[in-house]
């Protein structure tokens, strides 16, 4: 059988960090806005409760900075939408 090249095996952890990024960006984004008084930081550490992730599997650091990533994103595409219309 063939070897694994390094970079191949790595893609399924890739595939994994992203799903987990797109469903923190939804758990969060719907816990404000059914509790808006809910800060960001404590929404992203409810998800990581709530899914079992310790740190060392899902950084609280990146998961927030994905989330403003995700959120500056969403408001361009949205502007880029009210702009066209």
């Amino acid at each position: 059988m063939p070897k694994e090249k390094g970079i191949i095996s790595d893609v399924p952890r890739l595939y994994k960090v992203q799903a987990l990024d797109n469903i923190m960006f939804g758990y969060v984004l719907g816990m404000k806005t059914a509790l808006p008084s809910l800060s960001i930081e404590r929404c992203v550490d409810s998800f990581m409760q709530e899914f079992d992730l310790s740190e060392d599997e899902y950084s609280r650091d990146s998961a927030l900075c994905q989330f403003y990533r995700y959120f500056d994103l969403m408001r361009k595409i949205r502007r880029s939408f009210i702009d066209n219309n």
